[in-house]
């Protein structure tokens, strides 16, 4: 004989040795504090206001270059050649930009 229990979710088949006790459905309900895990109770997390920030420190001016100096970089440095690229295109676009903008400020 199986059994069967009509709710207004679903209906659910059960086999015989299922009581209907068992066959109850619970809701489930948020943790209470003392069933938390033991360490989170113990070592809370800090808050980010709590957290020492660090100071951000140059890089070491060699940048772990072969060619760079004490004081400056060769002019064949692949770090220097990388930001003259750097600058170059951040010069490109604005002289691009610009114009743009001088157009729309003569029209208004």
């Amino acid at each position: 004989m199986v059994l069967t229990i009509l709710t207004a979710r679903k209906r659910t088949v059960l086999p015989p040795r299922v009581s209907r006790r068992r066959a109850r459905v619970r809701p489930r309900r948020a943790p209470v504090c003392s069933e938390l895990p033991s360490d989170m109770s113990r070592n809370p997390e800090p808050s980010l206001s709590q957290i020492p920030s660090k100071p951000k420190e140059d890089k070491p001016w060699p940048r772990g270059c072969p060619l760079c100096q004490d004081r400056f970089c060769s002019l064949l440095c692949p770090y220097l050649k990388a930001e003259g690229k750097r600058q170059a295109k951040l010069k490109r676009k604005i002289d691009e930009l610009e114009p743009v903008d001088e157009e729309e400020d003569e029209h208004k």
